[in-house]
């Protein structure tokens, strides 16, 4: 397999002079010359206070339209943690639904006597109105001095930070434990992409914690679900996010774990996992057949090593199929025997599940979702159609009206032919093979090879620059041409008539949700465990997670630690590297190592 991650120089510098073009329009409009907000009709409660906010001259229109009157609500929830919000008076801009993702904001007790978190506002006539939030007279965020901009596609928050901050948390994004204060920007938007240094990649969390120089921990969380970046730079922390609302969440700690507690009560708590999967776990991708699999279970058998779960990838699957067999190597028979082995010697079979579903009238599981309406759509009603495993696909619409009831009627299917003990949902950014719908007026059985096994792709295309959804005037750090570049198109239009850009960072969290709800339903009396490549805030309560497709390096070994301490802030502690890594070839040594490491990990696989 030859894979060519550049066709020709022609496209290199194309791709340099895109980045040249795009950091020079960043540099170019300095939010300096933005007026802010000024608050008026502020009125107190006991839990906080509300206040109307409008535009405090001139808008600066950086990347669109300013927003001219936003509605600022500040609440005590709780006695350690305060919600500031700041949205759109006229409630147009898209927010997470309670439907999707319901926060625990607390009872509703005044908690103002006895809270250990305070606000603050000031007015500047230069940025207008600013706020902080103090921890016992410790001020721990302060926007003032920096104007708050809210446009339709772009919000930022700047909150000043002290002298070499100490910054963890934010990603999902491969790099050291502590976050760069003086140069580091974090872009969040789901992507399927192979653990790239320093770049986003499956998940969107963007709690963080900071530590001040008196041992005191607190932190914040934007519950947001669009893309942005989060830079630290000046010492100032920025949110540059393309659309929603602010809607900023403090915690007062003081120490570490308080705050992944204070955090995790508001999000979810991690789910309650099976004992046994707290063992040794063994997977790989490119097993042969039934034959081969069993003989690795011998093996670990016969040198006695503990084996608790065997894992098998798309292998098993007749032509990448979700539900199928492949009746050739993976035979239903053959994967019943194995399963009634692993359960006659205390072991667990786990096995994996991609959203992407066939587009082919033929396959059922296909045939009963399109008879129930339940995938996401062009946005003239046909069927969005990308490219995956199996060849073109159609995507979940985790928002439509029957997807509940069709993926549990699926997954209850699949459980009786061969009751697994758990799942392992994957490609659920959801990643795709192509850019667009690029399957649709294609005849079904014409598709295109993979574009990593063609010698001369055709080029990428080029993205229609008048479309905003597309191409967003902000751009957002990621590595990739354009945001729906592998991935389902931002224009994509879901059952509830909002658009893929909106709630791209949910798809994983979504499909995590109706899986974990058909197997605690399904299983009553039993602790489910699912393991999810995507997640996103409040994930853990649902799942767990690895850290993706690595590399066999020392370099990703010695990464995989701070992955792993950083889903300890997400509130995702079930996590780990895949030991040894995925790609490449481990020496003996490296993977010696890296088992003597993963040993250690929650999650070892």
């Amino acid at each position: 397999m030859r894979i060519r991650l550049w066709t020709n120089w022609t496209q290199l510098l194309q791709a340099c002079l895109l980045l040249l073009l795009t950091s020079a329009k960043e540099h170019s409009n300095q939010p300096s010359v933005c007026p802010g907000y000024r608050a008026s009709k502020i009125t107190s409660s006991a839990y906080g206070l509300k206040a109307s906010l409008a535009l405090n001259g001139p808008p600066c229109n950086i990347y669109g339209n300013d927003i001219e009157k936003l509605v600022l609500t500040v609440a005590l929830d709780a006695a350690n943690h305060l919600r500031v919000h700041i949205e759109d008076a006229a409630g147009k801009q898209y927010q997470i639904p309670d439907s999707v993702m319901r926060l625990n904001k607390g009872s509703r007790m005044p908690y103002v006597r006895h809270s250990s978190l305070q606000f603050s506002h000031a007015h500047d006539d230069t940025s207008g109105f600013g706020f902080k939030v103090l921890r016992e007279n410790e001020v721990i965020f302060d926007t003032i001095g920096h104007p708050l901009i809210f446009e339709d596609q772009y919000i930022e928050v700047t909150s000043s930070l002290p002298k070499n901050a100490n910054i963890y948390g934010i990603g999902e994004t491969p790099d050291w434990f502590r976050r760069n204060p003086n140069n580091t920007t974090m872009t969040l938007w789901n992507r399927d992409a192979p653990d790239p240094f320093r770049e986003n990649v499956y998940g969107s969390h963007t709690v963080y914690m900071e530590l001040r120089e008196n041992g005191n921990f607190h932190g914040a969380y934007l519950h947001n679900s669009h893309g942005m970046d989060i830079v630290l730079a000046n010492r100032t922390i920025q949110y540059r996010v393309l659309g929603g609302t602010a809607d900023l969440y403090f915690f007062a700690g003081p120490t570490a774990l308080d705050v992944i507690s204070q955090y995790t009560e508001l999000v979810g708590r991690p789910s309650r996992i099976p004992y046994w999967s707290l063992g040794f776990h063994n997977c790989r991708y490119g097993y042969k057949s039934t034959r081969e699999v069993n003989k690795v279970i011998a093996n670990y058998a016969q040198v006695k090593i503990p084996l608790e779960v065997a894992w098998t990838d798309i292998d098993y699957m007749d032509r990448e199929r979700d539900f199928t067999f492949n009746p050739v190597s993976f035979s239903l028979e053959e994967m019943r025997k194995q399963l009634e082995y692993l359960h006659a010697h205390d072991q667990r079979m786990v096995l994996i599940i991609d959203p992407a579903i066939q587009f082919n009238s033929t396959y059922g599981t296909y045939a009963r979702g399109h008879a129930q309406n339940v995938f996401v759509k062009n946005a003239d009603g046909s069927e969005y159609i990308g490219q995956v495993w199996p060849g073109y696909t159609t995507f979940p619409d985790w928002f439509a009206v029957n997807v509940s009831s069709w993926w549990s009627d699926e997954l209850s299917r699949y459980f009786e032919a061969l009751p697994i003990d758990g799942m392992w949902i994957d490609m659920n950014e959801a990643s795709s093979f192509c850019t667009g719908s690029c399957g649709t007026g294609k005849p079904k059985d014409e598709v295109p090879m993979f574009p990593w096994l063609i010698d001369n792709p055709p080029p990428p295309r080029s993205p229609d620059k008048s479309n905003r959804i597309l191409v967003p005037p902000y751009s957002i750090h990621n590595p990739e041409i354009e945001l729906s570049t592998k991935t389902i198109e931002t224009t994509a239009v879901h059952a509830n008539g909002v658009i893929e850009y909106h709630v791209h960072n949910l798809y994983g969290y979504m499909e995590s949700k109706l899986t974990y709800e058909f197997m605690t339903s399904y299983r009553r009396n039993t602790r489910a465990f699912l393991l999810s490549r995507s997640t996103f805030a409040g994930s853990g309560a649902l799942v767990s997670h690895w850290t993706g497709d690595n590399w066999s390096t020392w370099h990703d070994l010695h990464l995989s630690i701070a992955t792993v301490f950083d889903f300890g802030i997400f509130g995702i502690p079930m996590v780990g590297a895949d030991i040894c890594g995925f790609f490449g070839n481990a020496t003996e040594e490296l993977c010696a190592r890296w088992i003597e490491l993963g040993a250690f990990y929650p999650f070892s696989r």
